[in-house]
């Protein structure tokens, strides 16, 4: 696929050397670390980009923190379920799971809407049980 080339002005809460500090402490050049946010906008899902933006708005918060916030929390979660397994583990109790959503069928990693309905109906069902 031929490169194309985009050109476009920062934002106003965005300076350029906010943009240079930021590449230069991931490892990465301007155009990469853009290129890196344009990917992952342009890749997750549409329905999960409305629920992000939902969010913020009922929140009164951007989206780039209602990401942030719910990677963190799942990340202190995690790391937690290690923590309690590690210093208390239980008979029979499995190694912790990082993402148990993390799920491949024959058509490859499985995401999107079929992902959440799945998930979210094997949540409902473990946290009430008939």
């Amino acid at each position: 696929m031929a490169k194309e080339i985009i050109s476009f002005q920062l934002p106003d809460d965005i300076a350029k050397s906010e943009l240079e500090a930021r590449a230069a402490g991931l490892g990465l050049s301007n155009s990469a670390l853009i290129a890196e946010g344009l990917r992952i906008m342009t890749k997750l899902d549409i329905a999960t980009m409305k629920v992000i933006r939902e969010y913020a708005e009922k929140l009164h918060i951007t989206q780039w923190q209602v990401i942030e916030l719910i990677l963190i929390g799942r990340f202190a979660k995690n790391s937690a379920d290690e923590e309690n397994f590690y210093n208390d583990p239980q008979p029979g109790q499995t190694e912790p799971e990082i993402m148990p959503e993390l799920i491949y069928t024959s058509r490859g990693l499985f995401t999107g809407e079929p992902l959440f309905d799945h998930l979210r109906k094997k949540f409902v069902t473990n946290e009430n049980p008939k």
